[in-house]
């Protein structure tokens, strides 16, 4: 059975994400893992000239399922009490490993048969700081599925419309494919957009964009529109698109580079998530 991946922070427990992702769950029919990293502590002080070991690591993951226990035990209520099982109800479960992040995230989607990666935004601060810090651009790099960024109280029966940012390329289209599978499930419209630079040279995209829209009509999605837009700040032109459109929902594929520091500087992903106040999924260029 196909898990909806809830990356969550047990210290500071985030019923608005675990909700949501439940009743996401529930109408992907899929299942529920929350899953957590926690940090160890080998070397807890100084004991003369020499640090002073601590070997009771078990401590740490104690702490850790004992908080995640209780997280899933209330989401199970929540299901239970407030989601319809008549066709579906999904299952909770938890886990939480010691080390790396983005090094788990690994094991897990390999291990694991995984749809969808949904991690919060922090409430202060819009999207420049997520539950997860500076990590939450490792989680994006790294991932293999997509992966949806929410912010509080966040309400999926409020997505009416999508917007899904497209530059033409071919590898697109598997993002679209995927996203109109959850259009239909979620009852949402979908629109393509491309932002056009006046600079770049329209030979060599009238061909990506032919090419695209070909393909594009194998789509079966009755509400899957497209257009285009001019501007040289995609971010800034994206979103006004947004606001003056009413979009409740932004789309895009992430380009994955196995640089990260470039990635950090210039990836219009990051741009986005720094700037964007909506959901935002994002579709990784390496998915499976």
């Amino acid at each position: 059975m196909k898990k909806i991946l809830v990356l969550t922070d047990p210290s500071e427990n985030a019923p608005d994400l675990t909700q949501a992702a439940a009743k996401l769950a529930n109408e992907l029919h899929c299942d529920v893992l929350l899953f957590s990293v926690y940090q160890s502590i080998p070397m807890t002080t100084f004991y003369g000239a020499s640090p002073w070991i601590n070997g009771n690591d078990a401590s740490w993951q104690q702490e850790s399922n004992d908080k995640l226990s209780v997280i899933a035990f209330e989401l199970r209520a929540f299901i239970l009490l407030s989601l319809p099982g008549e066709r579906w109800r999904p299952e909770v479960t938890f886990h939480c490993e010691a080390g790396d992040l983005s090094d788990n995230l690994k094991n897990v989607l390999e291990s694991e048969n995984i749809e969808m990666i949904v991690m919060g935004a922090s409430k202060q601060s819009g999207f420049k700081h997520f539950l997860f810090g500076k990590n939450t651009n490792l989680v994006v790099s790294n991932a293999t599925r997509p992966v949806l960024i929410l912010p509080g109280k966040f309400e999926f029966k409020d997505v009416q419309k999508v917007l899904f940012a497209t530059d033409f390329s071919v590898s697109d289209l598997k993002a679209v494919n995927l996203l109109a599978k959850y259009a239909e499930a979620l009852h949402f419209d979908l629109e393509l957009v491309h932002v056009e630079d006046i600079e770049d040279k329209q030979s060599e995209e009238n061909v990506s964009k032919q090419v695209f829209l070909n393909m594009l009509e194998d789509i079966n999605h009755p509400n899957l529109t497209h257009l285009e837009i001019h501007g040289k700040n995609v971010v800034q032109s994206l979103k006004r698109l947004c606001s003056r459109q009413g979009i409740d929902m932004l789309a895009l594929l992430h380009h994955q580079d196995a640089l990260l520091i470039r990635m950090l500087k210039s990836s219009t992903t990051k741009n986005i998530l720094d700037q964007q106040t909506l959901p935002v999924i994002v579709f990784p260029s390496k998915m499976k």
